[in-house]
């Protein structure tokens, strides 16, 4: 490849050997460039985070008030690489006990504890887990949403496992916000293996292109997949608030209307997705030279630090025209051991002690620790062009749970 490169300019430029050397140098170098951007994946996502380089610049500028949302979304898998129901047990009662000791004086700026909000796989579902973490949740460490992996699926598959997940959590459990004009139960919604809308690289991973349709039919009101990078699963949205569009074609949230102020609050065709940060990291850099993807991820070999927390905030997401609220949406796979410092322990401790360092004990900065439910109702409330304390607006379209012991079998599976 070199060879002919060399053989090209030479012919264009006799005699230039240098010239042609370091032109040779610097398209081998591109090309190399662009191997690599590929193999990362990040061409999937790095025109749109280049498109946002204006807007990241004027975070905290200009703003007598910047409020920082926080909301930790969990792949919460008791069934990780493992199918005995003991081990699963040990693993639930292990948060139980251990979440409570690690955020004990742990507040925000409204006095409210570390939120998180477990997305339980529906295929994992046992009673007595949901039933741990439902009391835990109750006694106000987090809610509970739904998480699904499934491939091969139709239409006509996927639609009754989402009916019947919501009816267990809803009517057993006491889990799931409901509307506040209707009081239906939603939900949020996170797809395993990252593959929403069939966007993964077989229907193993899913198979129906057109399941935003299906989420919505069945109550779903907002997902938090995004970002899967460098799964290529990725799509070309980055650090947004938009809605995503029922089509026939997988991927079809590839593209959306950007939630903005003054727009509409709800739409039967849309769904709501919140993204993560997801950007490059110049502080932390491989080789000296090569900056790393910042990709929202808790995890043991993604250890928090007060220059990773900073730039959560830089590649935070906001409502358009409400500049002020910035949407920070992490994601982990909590309950596997490899993490447990980072979730558990010292480590989710430190980012804790760090975040309110950072965000609620420095003038002009309040920081709001939300579930994903709260997250969702705070962007509707800046939709609709409320100001303020967004810390007003946590129940602003569905109400948290009413949590519940015992089960009510009369209104289950209809």
């Amino acid at each position: 490849m070199i060879d002919s490169i060399l053989q090209l300019f030479s012919s264009i430029t006799p005699g230039g050997s240098a010239l042609v050397l370091v032109c040779a140098f610097i398209i081998v170098v591109g090309v190399l460039l662009m191997l690599a951007l590929r193999q990362r994946k990040l061409h999937l996502w790095l025109g749109d985070y280049a498109r946002g380089w204006a807007s990241r610049r004027s975070i905290g500028k200009n703003q007598p008030m910047t409020d920082v949302l926080v909301c930790v979304a969990d792949h919460y898998e008791p069934r990780w690489e493992t199918t005995d129901e003991a081990l699963e047990t040990k693993r639930v009662e292990l948060w139980s006990e251990q979440l409570p000791r690690t955020l004990a004086d742990r507040i925000d700026s409204d006095g409210v504890r570390p939120q998180h909000t477990f997305f339980y796989p529906y295929e994992e579902y046992r009673e007595p887990l949901l039933r741990e973490l439902s009391e835990l949740c109750a006694a106000g460490y987090g809610e509970i949403e739904i998480h699904l992996h499934h491939g091969h699926d139709t239409e006509e598959t996927l639609r009754p496992q989402l009916d019947d997940f919501v009816q267990l959590l809803h009517w057993r459990h006491g889990a799931l916000g409901t509307h506040a004009e209707t009081g239906a139960p939603g939900y949020a919604f996170v797809h395993g293996n990252w593959a929403l809308n069939n966007s993964g690289s077989s229907d193993a991973e899913c198979g129906v292109n057109d399941e935003i349709k299906i989420l919505l039919e069945t109550g779903c009101y907002l997902d938090m997949t995004l970002p899967s990078a460098p799964n290529p699963a990725q799509v070309d949205m980055a650090n947004r608030i938009y809605y995503g569009t029922s089509n026939s074609e997988p991927r079809g949230h590839a593209k959306g209307e950007l939630v903005r102020r003054g727009g509409s609050i709800t739409s039967a065709a849309h769904l709501m997705l919140i993204t993560g940060p997801l950007g490059l990291n110049w502080w932390s850099r491989k080789l000296g030279l090569l900056p790393r993807v910042e990709n929202a991820e808790l995890a043991d070999n993604a250890p928090c630090s007060p220059a990773r927390i900073k730039l959560w905030l830089k590649l935070s997401s906001a409502v358009v025209d409400q500049p002020s609220w910035r949407f920070i949406k992490l994601h982990c796979h909590g309950v596997q051991e490899k993490d447990h410092d980072i979730m558990l322990g010292d480590g989710c401790r430190d980012m804790y002690t760090e975040l309110e360092r950072q965000y609620r004990d420095q003038p002009g900065y309040r920081l709001h620790y939300v579930t994903a439910r709260e997250m969702y109702n705070i962007a509707c409330a800046a939709e609709a062009g409320e100001t303020g304390n967004p810390h007003a607006y946590r129940d602003y379209v569905y109400k948290a749970p009413k949590w519940q012991s015992g089960a009510v079998e009369t209104r289950l599976r209809g």
